[in-house]
């Protein structure tokens, strides 16, 4: 279900941002700046995307009553003794 959400959303700002993209002229006196501009603000969204598929999926799979399994090296951010042991390295 997460990955359907995600796949709507990029989808939506795919296409808002290729509407983005047609309505602007590259031609200004900055050129390449534009063009670097237009990749980070890109790549800002689609990050977040990205991230709010990920919190959606943990959300939904927790009210169906599926936990979520660790990996053996993934560090648990859960409980406050995991935390302060972590920046004490």
């Amino acid at each position: 279900m997460g990955a359907i959400i995600t796949d709507v959303l990029f989808t939506i700002a795919q296409f808002l941002f290729s509407i983005f993209l047609n309505q602007t002229t590259f031609a200004s006196a900055y050129g390449v700046a534009d063009s670097i501009i237009v990749l980070l603000i890109w790549t800002f969204y689609t990050a977040h995307i990205l991230f709010l598929g990920a919190e959606f999926t943990k959300v939904y799979a927790r009210m169906q009553g599926s936990p979520l399994v660790l990996e053996e090296y993934a560090v648990s951010r859960g409980s406050e003794a995991q935390t302060s042991e972590h920046r004490n390295r």
